[in-house]
């Protein structure tokens, strides 16, 4: 592991509640690179807020959250990427602790997804089940973005950023993933699932968001944040920008909902900062990851 640490993350990885590590990797990114930087920029940012959330009442000193630092990853090496990020997961959940990736493209999703399930299902040797999972609850992938990320494959690689969920569904399951802010995909990703209902998809922000909590209850959900969920407007520091996204009041307004998921592992990808010079991208980033870290 390599780089700075964020403020307030100083446990120990044995004993901590959430671990938070970085995957700084945007080899597949198909429009504007630059996503590998982000773990690096927020560290720098995040000491600009504060360790309190008014919105949830609580500080990040009430938490044991510990920063592991970035993964070391040739920016290049999909395969290097992928046993990198499941090597962390494992490391993280070994520890009796929940792991906070921070991208990085959205293809760093698929290894977390993938590592997870395994465990879940007991293909780690002298692994089970999670602790606490219902008998066969599976996991629930609860998936915000501006794009399905359903492709089959594109330019001809099937492991990419736009086909990043279409890979989670081969690993998860029909009827596994909520995906919330969806406003943009090819034609082959809407006539894939309509009809066959393979994920449930909304176009309406975080609409529907309470009733989809209180419907998983207690299942255990991965819970991905792609940025481009955010309207570009709020947040153009990122990929591939897409206007109509939520604002971050409307992020706000989820929180309490989203206390009330069963997050075992979540990430946040595709924030690309130096498309916004500004740094406003990165601090809404860094404000999401706070929030989210309060809420698991």
């Amino acid at each position: 592991m390599t780089g700075g640490r964020f403020m307030a993350m100083d446990s120990p990885l044995e004993g901590s509640e959430i671990a938070v590590f970085g995957a700084p990797f945007d080899a597949t990114s198909s429009f504007r690179p630059g996503s590998r930087f982000a773990p690096g920029e927020m560290r720098s940012h995040f000491a600009a807020l504060e360790e309190y959330s008014p919105a949830l009442g609580r500080s990040l000193r009430d938490r044991r959250i510990c920063d592991m630092g970035d993964l070391a990853i040739a920016p290049s090496d999909v395969r290097g990427m992928q046993a990198a990020v499941a090597g962390a997961v494992n490391a993280v959940m070994d520890a009796g602790s929940r792991p906070l990736m921070i991208g990085g493209e959205h293809l760093v999703t698929l290894p977390a997804v993938r590592a997870i399930m395994d465990r879940m299902s007991g293909r780690r040797t002298g692994l089970g089940r999670m602790s606490g999972d219902p008998p066969d609850a599976g996991l629930a992938v609860v998936h915000l973005d501006a794009h399905s990320d359903l492709r089959d494959e594109y330019m001809g690689c099937r492991e990419s950023h736009a086909c990043v969920m279409r890979r989670v569904w081969e690993v998860v399951g029909d009827g596994r993933i909520r995906q919330f802010g969806i406003r943009s995909g090819d034609a082959s990703e809407y006539v894939w699932n309509v009809g066959n209902r393979h994920v449930f998809q909304t176009a309406d922000g975080l609409g529907g968001f309470g009733e989809m909590a209180e419907a998983l209850g207690g299942v255990p959900v991965y819970l991905s944040i792609d940025l481009d969920v955010f309207d570009p407007s709020a947040l153009p520091g990122t990929g591939t920008p897409e206007p109509g996204g939520i604002t971050y009041n409307d992020f706000r307004a989820a929180l309490p909902h989203l206390r009330r998921l069963n997050v075992a592992a979540a990430d946040i990808v595709e924030l690309s900062p130096h498309h916004d010079p500004s740094g406003a991208s990165t601090i809404l980033a860094c404000k999401v990851l706070r929030e989210l870290l309060l809420c698991m």
